[in-house]
């Protein structure tokens, strides 16, 4: 069976970030929602999501199609330790995002080279909440690509 075009852009940027190289190794999977928490957030987790499409006209016979991925990032903040206090933490994780959100940057999948990057958007670089009530840092990465076909 076919994967819709989305599914293989969501895809393809799971399997690109599982095969990059930054600062952390994050473990790495595919789901419809990337707020999703998981059971157990000692590692760092991106859960990479299937976003939305739009359409508009490229040209007489060709359509522009725009496509997010969103990409939630999960970790469980440690108490303080002689070595890495909360905000080393987070100050890690934020440069983590950073580096996974320039990623993409200017460049087409490789994984799926009719889609060229567009746009990228953090919505939510970290959230506050998470960290105080349940000691995870929290954050959703939206990137934009775009196909013309």
């Amino acid at each position: 069976m076919a994967d819709a075009e989305l599914v293989q852009i969501a895809e393809a940027v799971a399997t690109e970030i599982g095969a990059a190289t930054f600062s952390m190794t994050p473990t790495v999977l595919r789901n419809y929602n990337p707020k999703y928490v998981p059971k157990d957030t000692s590692e760092l987790q991106l859960t990479i999501a299937a976003g939305t499409i739009a359409v508009t006209t490229a040209s007489r016979g060709q359509c522009q199609y725009e496509y997010t991925v969103d990409v939630g990032m999960h970790k469980k903040i440690e108490p303080d330790a002689e070595d890495a206090t909360e905000t080393d933490q987070v100050d890690a994780l934020l440069y983590f995002q950073q580096e996974v959100a320039d990623y993409f940057r200017l460049r087409r999948l490789t994984e799926y080279e009719d889609a060229i990057w567009s746009g990228t958007a953090v919505p939510v670089p970290f959230s506050r909440d998470a960290i105080e009530e349940e000691r995870v840092f929290f954050s959703v990465i939206t990137f934009t690509f775009k196909v013309i076909r």
